[in-house]
């Protein structure tokens, strides 16, 4: 489990894959006319690394805002000696901030969600959102930084918070959420509470706000976690009411699709005389391009920093690619297809045998969509008399067929806007998505900006927006498998 308020230095490694090195000579931009910063950090760092989660609400410092660069500042949180924690948001690629969704990392995602700056260049508003290994729940940060927006004075840490990527029943992935009376007079909260599509995937501890009179300018805390019971997106809202409204935060995650799992068994160094299964839930099983023409598939655990589970690795000859077929493997440099499997530090190189891959695609940044691999090998110098017989279904499914987008996606009226949507034709769809994306959508994935509504058909009140300011409305379909359509999108201005 998580550790709960604290402060603890984040690991280098992490930071730099964030952000980036820290840059000596950013021009604080905002030092004149400190605004106020909110945010919150999020981490699955095994508890031995002792890394925190953060929240802060005025007392996060913003050290600079550039066109390229927001750097903060978490403070203090439980009296400890250790040391304050700077956090740098930048784009990987180099580019100015801008509104939308970027790569973060390898697996995560950075999305911009709000963006302004003055005629002298000064950034007046920042919200961001951001999933550093978000198709991966292990060692993982989740987070929002922003400033300059229209927050109530009594306010949650993260509006809107993304869980990085989890297994269907996996370990449930907890975040620190914290509730600020930023007024001037003291406030009594009600009881926190979970609501929305699919609110039963997330869950709540150590709550510390339900039925407090909350100070002026104190903060209170409640854990929420995540573990979900169904493939596909996920989205929930977290409530409390506070003085006669109700202050509320977007839950949003997903958990992939499909059976994955990697079977081995026989008597041999790999399986010791036992059939072995290592599949998603408490594990999370990834597969990612090594190169061109290999790949390798593992497994992480929550929370964890190692577990014992198989690895298995697959490789073509140079020159060629990886693909569906039927091949007799061997070792490396002998011109044929390689297969190598370890579990629990025991290695099976070298091995000869056959192997059939199957349903193999990928997705973006080398990703693995599906496969299917089954295999009969034996491993160099094995002392055992069994060759290594293994099957691995990665997000294995008979449907992989997308849905048809919702129909009759419309927006009306003008002092107050509301959208409305019909049913996808797709006879399989279960549900739509509806998103409210600032910009022109660049990047938006299903679990982007606001939620608006779901259910199929439905209707929604949008919600107020920045004056001049272009918006993207966008709706998805959602099927019984957890396949999501290509997005229905309308363009909407202030």
């Amino acid at each position: 489990m998580p550790r709960t308020a604290g402060i603890g230095t984040i690991a280098a490694c992490a930071i730099i894959a964030i952000v980036g090195s820290a840059m000596a000579a950013q021009p604080a931009s905002a030092a004149d006319q400190q605004p106020v910063v909110i945010g919150m950090l999020g981490n699955t760092t095994p508890p031995e690394r002792i890394v925190p989660q953060r929240w802060g609400d005025g007392d996060v410092t913003l050290r600079y805002a550039t066109k390229t660069t927001v750097g903060v500042t978490f403070p203090h949180q439980d009296g400890t000696s250790l040391t304050m924690e700077d956090f740098d948001l930048e784009r990987a690629d180099g580019e100015d901030l801008a509104v939308g969704t970027f790569p973060l990392g390898d697996t995560g995602e950075l999305e911009v969600r709000d963006l302004a700056f003055d005629d002298a260049g000064t950034m007046t508003r920042f919200d961001a959102v951001f999933r550093l290994r978000g198709d991966l729940p292990s060692d993982a940060y989740f987070g929002q930084i922003r400033f300059g927006q229209d927050d109530p004075a009594v306010r949650f840490a993260g509006t809107h918070l993304h869980w990085p990527q989890t297994p269907v029943n996996g370990t449930r992935v907890w975040a620190n959420e914290a509730v600020h009376n930023a007024g001037s007079t003291p406030v009594r909260l009600g009881h926190v509470a979970l609501g929305g599509p699919q609110a039963g995937d997330w869950a709540l501890a150590d709550d510390k706000c339900s039925g407090t009179v909350l100070a002026a300018g104190s903060t209170c805390s409640v854990r929420v976690g995540f573990s979900p019971a169904h493939g596909g997106p996920r989205t929930a809202a977290l409530t409390v009411p506070s003085n006669g409204s109700t202050v509320t935060a977007d839950l949003a995650g997903d958990a992939p699709l499909g059976i994955t799992r990697l079977t081995v068994k026989g008597r041999n160094w790999i399986a010791l005389g036992k059939t072995r299964t290592d599949a998603d839930g408490p594990y999370a099983l990834w597969g990612q391009r090594t190169g061109d023409s290999s790949v390798a598939f593992s497994a992480t655990a929550t929370y964890v920093n190692g577990v014992d589970v198989n690895r298995l690795e697959l490789a073509m000859p140079p020159g060629q690619s990886l693909r569906d077929g039927t091949f007799a493997v061997g070792d490396t440099g002998t011109g044929v297809p390689t297969l190598n499997i370890s579990r629990a530090y025991r290695d099976c190189n070298g091995t000869r045998g056959t192997e059939k891959i199957s349903g193999l695609t990928f997705k973006g940044r080398g990703m693995v969509d599906r496969a299917k691999v089954v295999f009969t090998v034996d491993c160099g110098s094995d002392p055992y008399p069994d060759p290594v017989q293994g099957e691995l279904l990665f997000r294995h499914r008979a449907d992989v067929t997308v849905p048809r987008g919702p129909a009759g996606v419309t927006v009306t009226g003008a002092e107050r806007r509301i959208v409305s949507w019909g049913r996808s034709k797709s006879s399989d769809a279960v549900s739509t998505v509806v998103r409210l994306v600032e910009g022109d959508g660049t990047g938006a994935t299903v679990l982007s900006g606001s939620a608006i509504g779901g259910g199929s058909p439905g209707s929604a009140p949008l919600p107020s927006l920045h004056e001049g300011q272009r918006y993207t409305l966008l709706a998805w379909a959602v099927d019984a498998t957890g396949n999501v359509s290509n997005p229905i999108r309308r363009t909407l201005t202030s």
